[in-house]
């Protein structure tokens, strides 16, 4: 069994999240309006687009 199954939901919740790592969005290097745009829609996916 693990520590962290003895943690009630919202914790263990809250510790998975942050022990999962994020990963940088898959870029085309060659071409600047691609890579601009796949780092715009990972800034969407993760809600931060609007600041």
């Amino acid at each position: 069994m693990d520590d962290i199954d003895l943690l009630p939901a919202r914790e263990r919740a809250r510790v998975r999240r942050r022990e999962r790592k994020r990963r940088g969005p898959k870029v085309v290097a060659d071409n600047p309006g691609l890579r601009w745009l796949a780092l715009y829609l990972a800034r969407r996916d993760r809600g931060l687009a609007g600041r």
